[in-house]
C-alpha cells in the first residue's frame, strides 16, 4: 500500500514541487528554449501528482476516522492497489498504476468527499481539453524513440500553461475547502463547550469567580 504522509508532509510536498516549477519558468530565455520546453512539461507533472498525493492522503486519513467509506474501485486508485488472496490462502498487495486521468479524477472526487463538499468541476471530475494533450506531450519527451519526440509544439506548451492555471484554481478550491472546514470544527466545538457549560450550570450552579 503507498504511503502518502501525513496532512502538514502533503502541504510541505505541494509546496516544494510548485517553487521547483517557478524556478524552471525564471530559466525562459536563459537555456535553449527545447530545453526549457521540456522542463515546464516534467515540473507541470510533477507538480500535478503532488496535488494528487496530497488530496489521496487527505481522504484516506478521514475514511480511517469512519467518516466516509469509498467504493472498492475509488479505494483501488487511492492506495495504488488491493489485498488479493492467492490460491495457497496467502494474501499479498497487488500493486497498480491508475491511468493519469483516472488519478486525477478519483482522488478530487475522494478529496472532496472527505471534505463534504463536491469537486470544483461537477460531479464527473471533467478534465478540461488540454489536460490531454499536455499529458501526450510529458509522456512523449518522457519516453522518447527517436529524437522527434523531443520537440515541444506550441500548441502543446500552450496546453501546459492552461494546466498549470488550472491546478492553481485547484489549489486555491482545495485551500477554501480546507479553512472551511476549521472554521466549522471550531464552531462545533464552541457549540459543544457552550452545552457543556450549560449543563454544569444547570445542575451545579454557575461556576464562582472567587
Amino acid at each position: 500500500m503507498s504511503d502518502f504522509g501525513g496532512f502538514q508532509e502533503g502541504f510541505e510536498l505541494v509546496n516544494e514541487l510548485g517553487a521547483e516549477l517557478a524556478a524552471v519558468i525564471q530559466l525562459h530565455g536563459k537555456i535553449e528554449e527545447r530545453h526549457w520546453a521540456r522542463l515546464v512539461l516534467r515540473s507541470t507533472f510533477a507538480l500535478m501528482e503532488g496535488f494528487v498525493s496530497r488530496f489521496k492522503g487527505r481522504a484516506l486519513e478521514v475514511q480511517e476516522y469512519g467518516k466516509v467509506t469509498f467504493s472498492p474501485k475509488l479505494l483501488r486508485i487511492l492506495q495504488e492497489g488491493e489485498s488479493i488472496m492467492r490460491p495457497d490462502g496467502t494474501v499479498e498487495w497487488d500493486h497498480v498504476r491508475p491511468r493519469t486521468a483516472d488519478n486525477v479524477k478519483g482522488s478530487l472526487r475522494a478529496y472532496s468527499s472527505a471534505l463534504g463538499t463536491t469537486t470544483p468541476l461537477g460531479g464527473d471530475t471533467p478534465l478540461p481539453t488540454e489536460f490531454s494533450i499536455a499529458l501526450a506531450a510529458r509522456n512523449r519527451v518522457t519516453h522518447p524513440k527517436t529524437v522527434a519526440d523531443l520537440a515541444v509544439a506550441k500548441d502543446e506548451l500552450r496546453a501546459a500553461g492552461e494546466l498549470m492555471q488550472w491546478f492553481m484554481d485547484i489549489s486555491g478550491w482545495s485551500r477554501d475547502q480546507e479553512l472551511r472546514g476549521l472554521e466549522e470544527s471550531k464552531a462545533k466545538i464552541e457549540r459543544d463547550t457552550d452545552a457543556l457549560i450549560a449543563k454544569w450550570n444547570s445542575e451545579y450552579g454557575e461556576f464562582s469567580e472567587s
